[in-house]
């Protein structure tokens, strides 16, 4: 996948997200059509943010497949059927009671860290105030495990010290607060976060509760002050860099998530076919004997778009997948990472090649087409000559477009011009 950033035309909501294939979806569209007629089962096996399995929907029945639980639920919001319009959706009947009571008991916890917050958020930005409000940042204590001694945690923080350990099922939810305040987001922010994920957990139908979390995780990508994803919290380290942080962390994740479900009600239309969105790896999804994945089964065309190059998506969404399962996990290193994250085969470089081979191997024996995206950069992993021979071995018939977009740079504002290969494989040999 590559690193474009980019919305969903159509105005859904959705995440920032490296690989977004917005300004390609008619000719990835184009060539789906070149391969399987109108109506076809088609399945995204690598759907990530969920742009390209919205787009296939308009024509075809879509299985949108991911191994990462923030993906199903941006599938599930964008392509599954639901049986209401979202613009009958009620926030405040569904989610405010809840939301509410937890927003009151971390307000409380965290009363005087708020307070002294807001002191920083709300006047301007000098130099005194940057290195005031960069020590307050690194002083903010957060779950490692373990719970922080005493003599670590700042004074404004340490009423809320008891929150900061198991067991997490007593007091109020708080994951985001002891995890990630006043680091992707700020302390208000992460309390706001944490009062929406808990109200949309006690939503009863499954339909209603993956629309609230899908547009809570276009909220938080959107509302975050990393830069477009999560593989790290930006450095405060000039008063100007302080000034873009408190700029993203004086916006309201509760407004956010409001504007993300108008958004929805405005430009949503009932899908036409039965579609569904899954969470497993693909070996798993293809393996299945059991019915759990039947519209896999069914494909006659697989889309797939893995990873290219050896950053794996799980370190830049980690944050996202966390909200989804709420599970307060271990975490690693200084972004926080969760210990048991995703390491996909496709982001190694001994791998990339044969795991590639292996997922070829079990599609063209089943009779399905495939059509493949994949970058031609310097840091691909699989080599354009590579890519085709793999294809050639398996398909006697082997089409390659090429497709120029630009993939940011890691969060940097220079972007790199590099070609998408797209790859229309049918003839199983």
């Amino acid at each position: 996948m590559g690193h474009e950033m980019e919305t969903i035309p159509s105005g859904l909501p959705t995440i920032w997200y490296m690989g977004h294939k917005a300004r390609v979806l008619d000719r990835i569209a184009s060539a789906c059509e070149g391969l399987v007629g109108a109506g076809a089962t088609v399945c995204d096996l690598f759907s990530g943010s969920g742009t390209v399995a919205h787009a296939l929907a308009a024509d075809h029945r879509v299985a949108a497949a991911d191994a990462q639980a923030y993906a199903e639920v941006l599938a599930r919001c964008l392509i599954e059927p639901k049986p209401f319009h979202p613009v009958e959706l009620d926030p405040e009947r569904d989610l405010g009671a809840r939301r509410r009571q937890v927003e009151t008991a971390l307000e409380a916890a965290f009363e005087e860290a708020l307070r002294e917050e807001a002191r920083f958020l709300g006047g301007p930005m000098d130099a005194d105030r940057f290195e005031e409000y960069r020590r307050y940042c690194e002083a903010t204590p957060h779950v490692n495990g373990v719970l922080p001694p005493a003599d670590l945690i700042p004074a404004s923080f340490r009423p809320a010290r008891s929150l900061y350990g198991p067991p997490w099922g007593e007091g109020p939810p708080r994951l985001f607060s002891t995890y990630f305040a006043n680091a992707y987001f700020g302390l208000a922010q992460c309390v706001e976060l944490d009062a929406l994920r808990a109200a949309i957990a006690q939503v009863g139908e499954p339909a209603r509760r993956a629309v609230y979390l899908a547009c809570l995780l276009a909220a938080a990508s959107a509302s975050t002050s990393g830069t477009n994803h999560f593989a790290e919290f930006r450095r405060m380290e000039t008063p100007a860099a302080a000034r873009q942080v408190v700029g993203r962390r004086r916006s309201s994740i509760r407004g956010r998530f409001a504007v993300e479900l108008a958004r929805l009600a405005q430009t949503w239309s009932a899908p036409r076919h039965e579609n569904a969105a899954y969470r497993a790896e693909w070996r798993d999804l293809l393996g299945d004997r059991e019915g759990r994945f039947p519209l896999v089964q069914e494909a006659e065309l697989f889309y797939l778009d893995p990873p290219y190059s050896p950053a794996n998506y799980s370190r830049y969404y980690h944050v996202l997948e966390t909200c989804v399962l709420y599970d307060y996990p271990q975490c690693l290193h200084r972004g926080r990472y969760r210990q048991d994250r995703l390491q996909s085969a496709f982001c190694s470089p001994r791998r990339a090649t044969g795991e590639m081979e292996a997922l070829l191997g079990q599609l063209a024996p089943r009779g399905a087409r495939a059509l493949i995206s994949y970058a031609e950069s310097p840091t691909a992993l699989i080599g354009r000559e590579d890519l085709v021979a793999a294809c050639e071995r398996h398909y006697r018939t082997v089409r390659v477009e090429e497709l120029p977009l630009a993939h940011s740079k890691q969060g940097r504002p220079s972007a790199l011009r590099v070609k998408e290969l797209l790859l229309s494989c049918e003839g199983s040999r």
